[in-house]
C-alpha cells in the first residue's frame, strides 16, 4: 500500500534554488555565502551569484565552454547525516546492519535534526543526551533551511514509512533533547544587512523548543518526505563519488576517504527561461591532488558577459 507523505514547509531541491523562490532573504543570503566556496567559478571569477539565485556571467563564452562546478562537497548525502555529531553514531549503527537503500533514511535524520536543533550545530558535545556542548552554526544550515521552506507531497509505501520513522524517533529525541539544554548564542549586533546580519536573521526564530513526540513523529515523515523528493541519481554512472565528507570510524567508510552514494541531493542554481547553459557530469580529466565536480554548468551557446546564466534542472 502507498500512501501519500505531505511534508509541511519542505521542498524540492529544484524548487527551493530556483530563481523564482519565496524564502526569506536572509535564508537565500545564507545559502549563497555557503554555496559560493563550494561551487569553484562561482564566485565572481567565472560567474557570479545573487542573493536571488540570478547566475551572471563574468566574462564571455562560447558554447561548449565549462562556466562554473558544483563540488561533491556541495552534496548532502549519508555521509553528511553520518557525519553529524547527534543523527550520526546511531544511524551509522543502523546502516551497518540495513544494507542498501538506507541512504535515504539517514538523510532524512539530518533534515530532521537540522530543524529541531534550529539549523545550528554543536561542538565540543559528549555521547550522554544532555551534553549539548557549544552552538556554532551547522555545516548543512543554510541549505537544509531552503529545503523547508515549501509544501512538497511524495507518494511512498506507507510500511516502510513507519518502519523509518520508527527507527529515526529515538534518535531524533535524542537530538532534541540535546538541543533543548544547549544555550543560545551569545553574538553581538550586526551591521545591517551585513553578511554577518545575514546568518543571524536566519536564526532570529529563537532558540531550541520543546518537541513531543507526536511533533517529532510529524516531523520524521516530512523529513523522508523531503528526502525522498529531493535526492538525485548522477547524471553519469551508478554513484556520486563522495570526496571530503568521509567517516573516520571504524570498519566505516573510512576506504581513502571516499564514498559512493547512489543518490544525494544537489543544490542546482537552476533557473527557468530562455535556456543559455546546462548542467551536464563532469567528464574531463583531474588534476592529480585534484577532486573532481559533481556536475559542470556548461554555455550550449554563445553568453555575453553581464548575461544571466539560465541552465534548467537536468532532472525535471
Amino acid at each position: 500500500m502507498k500512501r501519500l507523505i505531505t511534508a509541511a514547509h519542505c521542498i524540492a531541491a529544484a524548487q527551493a534554488l530556483s530563481a523564482t523562490t519565496t524564502a526569506p532573504v536572509a535564508s537565500r543570503a545564507a545559502f549563497a555565502e555557503w554555496l559560493v566556496p563550494l561551487c569553484p567559478g562561482l564566485d565572481g571569477s567565472r560567474a557570479t551569484l545573487a542573493d536571488d539565485f540570478v547566475v551572471t556571467a563574468a566574462r564571455a563564452y562560447n558554447a561548449d565552454q565549462v562556466i562554473y562546478e558544483i563540488g561533491n562537497d556541495a552534496l548532502l548525502s549519508p555521509v553528511a547525516a553520518y557525519a553529524d555529531k547527534d543523527v550520526g553514531p546511531p544511524l551509522r549503527d543502523i546502516a551497518q546492519k540495513a544494507g542498501p537503500g538506507f541512504g535515504v533514511v539517514a538523510v532524512a535524520g539530518l533534515l530532521a535534526a537540522e530543524k529541531i536543533r534550529g539549523f545550528r550545530s554543536r561542538r565540543g558535545q559528549g555521547d550522554a543526551a544532555a551534553a549539548a556542548g557549544i552552538v556554532v552554526p551547522s555545516r548543512w544550515g543554510p541549505y537544509a533551511r531552503l529545503l523547508w521552506d515549501e509544501p512538497v507531497s511524495v507518494e511512498a509505501d506507507e510500511q516502510l514509512v513507519d518502519q523509518a520513522v520508527a527507527l529515526l524517533l529515538p534518535i531524533l529525541e535524542t537530538t532534541a533533547r540535546r538541543a533543548w539544554t544547549a544555550p543560545d548564542p551569545e553574538e553581538e549586533k550586526p551591521a545591517f544587512l551585513s553578511e554577518k546580519w545575514a546568518w543571524q536573521a536566519m536564526y532570529e526564530d529563537g532558540g531550541s523548543r520543546s518537541w513531543s513526540r507526536g511533533e517529532l513523529t510529524d516531523l520524521a515523515r516530512g523529513a523522508l518526505g523531503v528526502a525522498i523528493a529531493s535526492q538525485r541519481p548522477p547524471l553519469a554512472g551508478d554513484v556520486w563519488r563522495i570526496t571530503g565528507q568521509a567517516v573516520r570510524s571504524f570498519n566505516f567508510r573510512a576506504e581513502a576517504g571516499e564514498s559512493a552514494e547512489p543518490t544525494a541531493l544537489v543544490p542546482l542554481v537552476a533557473s527557468d527561461g530562455d535556456a543559455n547553459a546546462a548542467f551536464r557530469a563532469f567528464t574531463g580529466r583531474v588534476p592529480s591532488g585534484d577532486v573532481a565536480p559533481a556536475l559542470v554548468c556548461v554555455a550550449t551557446r554563445d553568453i555575453s558577459t553581464g548575461d544571466a546564466v539560465v541552465a534548467p534542472d537536468p532532472w525535471s
